[in-house]
């Protein structure tokens, strides 16, 4: 985005093209789940990954619901030993949206 104009264009995909995004999100998804619970996690990592999703789903004109968001964005409060409610929340947040990804359907679609 430059100065508030967003100079990709939204596109438009087609049956066939949605069905292999949803899998990669829902791959991708799932990566950063299961790398967050690793012995080799790393925020800056996580993070890096999760710009590299999102910018996945912004060129294909895609966007997720608030809960995703919220997990996206609170990676470092999901790793205080206090949250821990909060961060199993999140992520059967998560875990339902990737099940609904991985059948075909996309979360804002519903």
């Amino acid at each position: 985005m430059i100065n508030g104009v967003n100079k990709r264009p939204k596109t438009s995909l087609r049956s066939v093209d949605r069905g292999v995004a949803y899998r990669t999100i829902a791959k991708r998804l799932r990566w950063l789940m299961d790398f967050e619970r690793s012995a080799e996690f790393s925020i800056k990592r996580w993070e890096w990954e999760g710009r590299k999703l999102y910018a996945f789903m912004t060129k294909r004109g895609l966007e997720m619901d608030e809960h995703y968001w919220h997990y996206m964005s609170d990676v470092d409060i999901r790793q205080r030993e206090t949250e821990a409610q909060y961060a199993e929340i999140q992520r059967d947040g998560i875990q339902a949206i990737i099940e609904e990804l991985e059948s075909g359907q996309y979360p804002s679609d519903a």
